[in-house]
């Protein structure tokens, strides 16, 4: 039979068909792009600080992650010589593995701490700790309270990062309410493993919640082009009618409601062609005054802060560009770009230096704070 780590179970919890084509179609799985990559990395970023909160810890990382029983073997006599601080603990039964980010003990407790690159907890969560509980329990090392560290989105940066960073939820009653679920979906997902048919599931809004399925390109490739998921603000729309065998707009029946702008959608698919409203367009181009100012500019919202006197996730403005155009010709172009490196409030040096080239009036300098 099959060993589940929590990963693969998050994911059979989602999917069925995720979880099988995992083991048994490797091959359709798309190569890590660079973004998926980036959130791996920030996850090991995240995993080493939150370390430093409960420092000096032994290590059971296994060197050969084909072969975690080292990291077993260890965790097991680490825990018998009541070593404070375990960091990556790893734990096997009932046909599941998991690795804890961090166990520590507590004065007599013993804390088992699940570390998340998110500003608060999510279900997933829940789903994820609970195994890693249920797992602990069957091994015979049951923890005294399970917390979820997650990043402290009111934290202000202030020169070096410190322990407010981070926020300690005691999850340990809402995982002690799921063991008897997490055992009857292991033995369902086990079940299921056994069998080498590729399980029937349909696509559905579990494809993407709470993550992104490798295996979309495979499921959905009988999905058209204008499809009803592209349908103006379709919503819950789209699966109604995708269960009704509907998949092309064009295909929607006459009676089927719909609003004024995925009407005109329908429309313009069935008939092949545009609809521009041009009246509208002229009383909106005739409000306006010149000179008109067109105005970009680019954030970046780092989960660990990098200046003083910003938060976690908090967006960061870096540079900015600008066209004017003081006449109905093709806009002049006047550009300034600046690093926001450094100042402790960098929307407000940014609002200076925009002031300082005479770019906007007040008026405009007030609607880019409120934006930012």
């Amino acid at each position: 039979m099959k060993t589940l780590s929590k990963s693969r179970f998050v994911s059979g919890v989602q999917c069925e068909k995720k979880l099988w084509y995992s083991y048994y179609r490797k091959d359709l799985q798309l190569p890590t792009d660079e973004q998926t990559q980036a959130i791996f990395d920030l996850g090991h970023q995240i995993g080493n600080l939150a370390q430093n909160r409960f420092p000096n810890g032994k290590d059971a990382t296994p060197e050969d992650f084909s072969d975690f029983s080292p990291s077993i073997e260890k965790t097991k006599l680490w825990i018998a010589e009541k070593v404070e601080t375990i960091y990556e603990a790893t734990f096997t039964a009932k046909n599941a593995l998991c690795m804890l980010d961090i166990l520590h003990r507590m004065n007599d407790e013993i804390w088992a701490i699940e570390v998340k690159n998110s500003t608060s907890v999510k279900d997933y969560h829940l789903t994820d700790a609970s195994l890693q509980y249920f797992v602990m329990k069957e091994a015979g090392y049951a923890p005294d309270k399970f917390f979820l560290m997650h990043i402290n989105n009111q934290y202000i940066k202030n020169g070096e990062l410190t322990d407010e960073f981070f926020h300690l939820e005691d999850i340990t009653d809402k995982v002690l309410s799921k063991q008897t679920w997490v055992e009857e979906n292991l033995e369902r997902l086990l079940v299921m493993l056994e069998n080498k048919q590729e399980p029937n599931v349909s696509i559905g809004a579990h494809c993407s919640s709470p993550f992104a399925c490798d295996f979309v390109h495979h499921c959905w490739k009988h999905i058209p082009e204008n499809s009803v998921f592209e349908l103006y603000r379709g919503g819950n729309k789209a699966w109604e009618l995708y269960k009704q065998g509907i998949l092309k707009i064009e295909d929607i029946e006459d009676d089927f409601p719909l609003t004024h702008f995925q009407h005109l959608q329908r429309k313009g698919l069935r008939n092949q062609e545009q609809y521009i409203n041009k009246e509208a367009i002229k009383n909106m181009i005739s409000s306006w005054q010149f000179p008109l100012y067109f105005f970009d500019f680019e954030t970046v919202f780092p989960a660990i802060p990098v200046l003083d006197g910003t938060r976690p996730y908090q967006q960061i403005p870096f540079q900015y560009s600008l066209n004017i155009s003081r006449n109905l010709k093709p806009p002049s172009y006047r550009k300034k770009s600046s690093a926001f490196a450094g100042p402790r409030k960098p929307n407000l040096n940014c609002e200076r230096r925009i002031k300082k080239n005479d770019f906007f009036n007040e008026k405009y300098i007030y609607i880019f704070v409120t934006i930012v």
